[in-house]
């Protein structure tokens, strides 16, 4: 049976930036997933705060010509940003996650993710 994803809340950026009250959520073993339905117009925000580095994983759709995941270590302690997200390479056209893109953590410990639209 598959799992469900944790959903990532994505916040529409503010006039002059980032909004001050961003919602996060906790990186969780059974991964993530998030809203990518403004034309790929998203940033995802990964924080590691563990002592050691982690990998994140966006998953890409097979139909695209650009089959392949992108995978990135996030150093510990560091924030790193992913995106913009094109729609036709990492949102999923069907299924249950439909316009959602598919994030993975190698170690969910100590992580916080967070996306914003513009």
């Amino acid at each position: 049976m598959p799992t469900t994803r944790i959903s990532i809340p994505v916040t529409p950026a503010a006039g002059d930036g980032v909004p001050a009250d961003v919602p996060t959520v906790a990186g969780n073993a059974l991964n993530h997933r998030l809203a990518n339905r403004v034309g790929g117009r998203v940033l995802l925000f990964v924080h590691n705060g563990a002592g050691a580095p982690m990998t994140v994983t966006l998953h890409s759709v097979t139909q695209s010509v650009h089959a392949d995941d992108i995978s990135q270590i996030v150093g510990a302690g560091k924030l790193e940003v992913f995106g913009p997200l094109p729609a036709a390479l990492f949102t999923q056209p069907s299924g249950t996650e439909i316009d959602e893109v598919q994030v993975d953590l190698s170690d969910p410990t100590t992580v916080t993710l967070f996306a914003i639209c513009f």
